[in-house]
């Protein structure tokens, strides 16, 4: 799920599609309909908004884009940018993104199995399809496939892991590019015996608190 400006929810959903709930719907408990809804995704997953508006959804072969403007009415148009993904390390690996974040840059950062990579803001615009290489790419010294990834205030990357646990990437670790066989430890790891399932992670508004969905 995804909140944009404007304070609607949307949701990727099953069988290729993303819903909008109206900010209005969201007041009052019950069943809700969409009053958006967009087609053109293949096996979509994460999903995040730009500072411009823009919705990004992960999860397909491509990486895409629907710019702002049309995000008002359903349509069955492809996306404005579809992008197809190399590591900045072999630049020869194709990365689906599964999950992604933006930091306070602008940059976007996606999560695919169990790599990291930073897209810079340069190379999210422009429109059709397009291939790109990734600023700075590594792999996860941990166990278990990432969940959502969240900034927080700092810009350090932080993900949810398998088993409860989460983790956090420092401003440092995140300039960084790695092969798959020199995998990054987060420079913090944290476990709960309260929490036994990796869990996507928020962080709250104007605060340090990590919030978890359940």
């Amino acid at each position: 799920i995804a909140f944009d400006g404007s304070g609607n929810l949307w949701v990727s959903a099953c069988e290729d599609e993303v819903h909008r709930i109206a900010a209005d719907d969201l007041t009052t408990s019950g069943d809700k309909t969409s009053d958006v809804l967009l087609t053109e995704v293949v096996n979509n997953s994460g999903i995040a908004f730009d500072a411009a508006g823009n919705l990004w959804v992960a999860g397909g072969p491509t990486l895409a884009r629907f710019d702002a403007a049309r995000l008002e009415t359903s349509d069955t148009d492809p996306p404005d940018l579809a992008l197809t993904i190399n590591a900045a390390e072999p630049t020869t690996l194709v990365l689906p993104a599964d999950e992604l974040a933006f930091d306070k840059a602008g940059n976007l950062w996606g999560i695919s199995g169990g790599m990291v990579f930073e897209l810079a803001a340069a190379d999210l615009e422009g429109t059709g399809e397009q291939t790109v290489t990734a600023a700075h790419s590594f792999a996860m010294d941990v166990l278990g496939l990432p969940a959502t990834p969240a900034f927080d205030e700092g810009n350090a990357l932080w993900v949810g892991l398998a088993n409860g646990n989460f983790g956090k990437f420092s401003p440092a670790q995140l300039v960084v590019t790695k092969g798959t066989g020199d995998p990054v430890t987060p420079a913090v790891l944290i476990t709960s015996e309260s929490i036994t399932t990796g869990l996507p992670l928020a962080f709250a508004t104007g605060a340090v608190s990590v919030v978890f969905a359940v």
